[in-house]
């Protein structure tokens, strides 16, 4: 192979110049375009750190909200919450919840799409379910016209209101439809 104009001359046989040629192609596309990806990786980056801090802060919701709840039931009884997908426009989403008795035995888990935390009228707080289910000694049960209540009576409002939870709705002036409470579950 001869360099012209350059006064080089290498002698090879032309399937190694052509290999050789194909090889230092591959290698300089690759350096080029990994110089070109540096913003993608960046916002990857990027946006993998936003994941962590949104993964932080619903794990910080779910332990707040979850004392919040062991502190309306008794030592063993009442509600624990056992898991929270998300938040989506202040509603809280994918939410789970367990019951407990007394003796700390299991009542029932309930499952659903999305939570809504209301202040009610006569004191305490209720935790209104939508687009759920809930298990009961094995049976699965869709919630009732697609909504489950959850009445926390023992609920300091106050407390619940300093925590500023997201999914928690504002108080509803008194005559407005929805602002009286609903005396059963589900």
């Amino acid at each position: 192979v001869h360099f012209d104009p350059l006064p080089y001359e290498l002698d090879i046989p032309l399937w190694a110049a052509v290999i050789g040629a194909l090889a230092f192609g591959f290698i300089l596309g690759a350096v080029i375009r990994w110089l070109f990806d540096h913003r993608w990786r960046a916002e990857a980056r990027q946006a993998r750190r936003r994941i962590r801090a949104l993964e932080r802060e619903i794990s910080t919701l779910r332990q707040r909200l979850d004392g919040l709840l062991r502190a309306a039931g008794s030592v063993l009884g009442g509600w624990r919450l056992m898991d929270l997908g998300g938040v989506v426009e202040e509603e809280l989403r994918d939410v789970q919840l367990l019951e407990r008795d007394e003796e700390g035995r299991e009542v029932r888990r309930i499952f659903a799409d999305r939570l809504v935390i209301e202040k009610e009228p006569g004191g305490g707080m209720s935790l209104e379910l939508e687009g759920g289910i809930q298990v009961r000694h094995g049976r699965r049960a869709p919630f009732l016209g697609g909504h489950y209540r959850i009445f926390l009576p023992e609920a300091e409002v106050g407390v619940w209101r300093a925590e500023k939870l997201p999914g928690l709705s504002p108080d509803k002036p008194e005559g407005e439809p929805g602002s009286t409470a609903d005396p059963g579950e589900g």
